[in-house]
C-alpha cells in the first residue's frame, strides 16, 4: 500500500481510496488517463490465485505499483520509446502470454486422471484430491478471466481516446484473446 501512495498524485483523495481498495476496476481520471486495478496471475507449484497490480496510463506517463516480480519485469522491458498507451497495452498481454499452454497441459491431467478413475477403481482417493486441486484452479482462473476480460471491455472502448491505432488493434486483439481463454476455462470445467 505505500508503493500505490506514490500515485496518490494522479487522483483526488476519494478517488484514491475507492480504488485503492478494489480488486479490478478500470476507470478514467479526469478525463486525462486510466487507472486500473488489475488482477495478475501468481502461479506457484500446485496452486494459482492472483494478485493486483495498480496502473495509471496517460498520454504523458504510465505508473506501475506492484509487488509482483512478472509485473516489474515486464514493465522494466517496455520500450520507453513507446507511447505510454502501447505500454500498458504492452504489459497487460504479458498477463495471459503462456495461459494457452497453461489450459492445454490442464486438459491433459484432466484427460490422464479420467482413463486412470476408469482402469483402476482403488485409485480413486488419490484422483479426488487431484481433480478437487484442478476444478478449484480452473474457478479461480474463471474469476481471474472475467475480471481481466471487464477491464480490457473498459479499455477497447477508449472513452477519452488515449489509444492511437496500433495500441487500439492489439487491445481489441487481446481483449478477445481473454474471451478464448474464459471460454476455455468454462469448457475444462464441465
Amino acid at each position: 500500500d505505500t508503493q500505490i501512495e506514490a500515485m496518490k498524485e494522479y487522483l483526488s483523495e476519494e478517488t484514491y481510496e475507492r480504488l485503492s481498495h478494489s480488486c479490478h476496476l478500470c476507470t478514467t481520471v479526469n478525463n486525462e488517463g486510466y487507472w486500473i486495478a488489475c488482477p495478475c496471475a501468481v502461479e506457484q507449484e500446485e496452486s494459482f490465485r492472483t494478485e493486483v497490480f495498480h496502473a495509471y496510463c496517460s498520454e504523458q506517463v504510465l505508473v506501475l505499483c506492484s509487488a509482483q516480480e512478472s509485473i516489474r519485469l515486464a514493465a522494466s522491458e517496455w520500450n520507453k520509446q513507446d507511447c505510454p498507451a502501447g505500454g500498458l497495452v504492452a504489459l497487460l498481454s504479458t498477463l495471459t502470454q503462456r495461459d494457452v499452454e497453461v489450459l492445454e497441459a490442464m486438459e491433459d491431467d484432466i484427460e490422464t486422471l479420467e482413463d486412470h478413475l476408469l482402469a483402476a477403481q482403488k485409485q480413486i482417493r488419490s484422483a479426488e484430491k487431484t481433480m478437487i486441486r484442478i476444478k478449484r484452479e480452473l474457478l479461480y482462473r474463471k474469476r481471474y478471466y472475467e475480471q481481466l476480460h471487464l477491464i480490457l471491455d473498459e479499455l477497447d472502448v477508449d472513452e477519452i481516446g488515449l489509444f492511437d491505432e496500433q495500441s487500439r488493434r492489439h487491445l481489441h486483439y487481446l481483449r478477445h484473446r481473454v474471451g478464448y481463454l474464459l471460454d476455455s476455462v468454462l469448457h475444462l470445467r464441465d
